[in-house]
């Protein structure tokens, strides 16, 4: 039980990671001018204090939940893992966007103006790195698991 939960929580990591590489490849991709070295600095300067980074740590009760529930669902692991991770990541990212600090030249915003505004501006982004989480965490952990839990129950 310890084992098995050491390995989830390792393979969230490890998915997490794999979901914000891909997160700041898209934004140092999408920037705009200048050379990649900067932009990749900006990018990254934006997943560590726009809200992803903080995302990725608040995603993971949730995703707790997720991996439980997954056993209640019963539907084919790399497309729920999928779309659990890419439906978390977008409403917990531009809810952690929102509030997120903002530069002095950035107009007041209410909560839920902040959200659109990264749905419409990260939306993709987010939505893409989450599925990426997902199949990540499916493919490093759980389609493991299965096999083990399969074992065990023979044997035993």
């Amino acid at each position: 039980m310890i084992r098995t939960a050491a390995i989830r929580v390792a393979g969230y990591a490890l998915s997490a990671m794999l979901g914000c590489i891909f997160y700041v490849t898209w934004i140092a991709v999408e920037v705009g001018a200048g050379s990649f070295r900067d932009r990749l600095i900006a990018a990254l300067v934006l997943c560590a204090i726009g809200g992803f980074s903080a995302a990725l740590v608040l995603m993971t009760l949730p995703w707790a939940l997720v991996v439980w529930l997954r056993r209640a669902v019963r539907l084919s692991g790399p497309a729920y893992f999928a779309c659990a991770g890419t439906l978390l990541t977008i409403l917990v990212g531009c809810a952690a966007s929102s509030l997120s600090p903002k530069p002095l030249f950035v107009e007041d915003q209410t909560f839920f103006e902040g959200v659109l505004i990264a749905l419409q501006r990260q939306g993709v982004c987010l939505a893409i790195a989450g599925a990426v989480i997902g199949f990540a965490y499916w493919f490093s952990t759980e389609k493991n698991l299965k096999g083990e839990g399969h074992r065990r129950h023979k044997v035993a």
